[in-house]
């Protein structure tokens, strides 16, 4: 490595609609709680600005890509990179610079004011290997950078090395190092949401609440929701009663990230509701409880917040395959729609 710089000093029957305006207060205050830390990642490569993304997610830092920029001249890399991170108001700088015998990466980090250059011997474009290593070692020069900043020291006597790697190693034990092994962290999360659902058996629209156990939330992966309906009034000639929807879904779940600080995601799966109903018709009790099978597709859009948290809004529709009408004694109670659609304000954390 070379050194350039210059040394500087679950779910309950909700209460009405007004859990709606509950939950967009929520949102709000997630969406102004504190941006995490950012880099800024120059490359014409989209393999290793995929693969930048990636891993310092995992390490909680977003990776904010920068292009169309010219390389930086060699005496003025340290310079160039600090004028970069502060007009993206960054901590540090990751620039991959192709050349005709390979690629130059630069790590630059703004606390210490200083930058290191690795030269690779790799050509463009990368592939997902090559894209993946220079990530790493892109994360590692930063590390190196902050853990070591006096660089310009000279080499410590070989007795002193293993020393100091003693005492890192029990520091290391200790206290985790802050920086990820590489693990991403969205492996499971939960989601919590509060909304409407349009077509419940019983009312036009009604009140519903959801939660979601979610694995891979920012990949692909699978999704396992529970959601229920607040119970709605029916009434039917000489029935009064009340009518519940409660359902569950399995479903598979594609996330993407457009940006640094938005996501998307969409899912199509199987979901099944159970319509309960329950009253009395001309002073005879009724109970009847069905189960009804449906597809289900939805999307949410979601603002990240933090390394674990997010918020946003989710929309799922469901299609009943068969479509049920309740009757007593040959006279119809209720008929329960074949399409429903629920809009949610969800709030999504990683456990994971």
């Amino acid at each position: 490595m070379t050194t350039v710089g210059t040394r500087h000093p679950r779910v309950i029957d909700l209460a009405g609609v007004r859990a709606v305006p509950l939950g967009l207060l929520l949102l709000a205050a997630v969406a102004r709680a504190a941006p995490p830390e950012t880099v800024v990642v120059v490359t014409d490569d989209p393999g290793f600005a995929r693969a930048a993304d990636e891993v310092f997610r995992a390490a909680g830092v977003l990776a904010v890509r920068v292009g169309d920029l010219a390389p930086p001249a060699i005496a003025d890399v340290t310079g160039a990179s600090r004028e970069l991170a502060d007009g993206e108001h960054a901590t540090a700088a990751v620039m991959l610079v192709f050349g005709g015998d390979g690629a130059t990466l630069i790590a630059y980090d703004r606390g210490v004011d200083r930058a290191l250059m690795r030269v690779l011997p790799v050509r463009a474009p990368l592939g997902p290997r090559e894209s993946a290593e220079a990530a790493h070692m892109a994360r590692t020069m930063l590390r190196a950078l902050r853990v070591t900043p006096e660089l310009d020291l000279p080499l410590p006597h070989p007795q002193e090395a293993l020393a100091i790697r003693a005492q890192t190693a029990a520091a290391q034990l200790a206290a985790p190092a802050a920086v990820s092994d590489g693990r991403d962290p969205g492996v499971l999360a939960v989601a919590l949401g509060g909304g409407l659902r349009a077509g419940a058996p019983g009312a036009a629209t009604g009140a519903s609440g959801t939660v979601q156990l979610i694995w891979r939330p920012d990949a692909l992966g699978l999704a396992v929701t529970a959601s229920l309906a607040r119970a709605a009034a029916v009434e039917a000639a000489a029935f009064t009663g009340t009518a519940s929807d409660a359902a569950g879904a399995l479903t598979a779940r594609l996330a993407i990230r457009p940006a640094p600080r938005w996501g998307l995601a969409g899912e199509a799966g199987l979901a099944l509701h159970r319509v309960h109903l329950t009253g009395a018709l001309s002073g005879t009790p009724v109970d009847v409880a069905r189960l009804d099978p449906a597809i289900r597709i939805g999307a949410a859009a979601m603002f990240v917040a933090s390394r674990r948290l997010s918020a946003g809004l989710a929309v799922w529709a469901d299609g009943l395959l068969v479509r049920q009408d309740y009757r007593v004694a040959n006279q119809r109670i209720l008929a329960v729609p074949v399409a429903q659609l629920a809009l949610d304000v969800t709030i999504l954390a990683r456990v994971l």
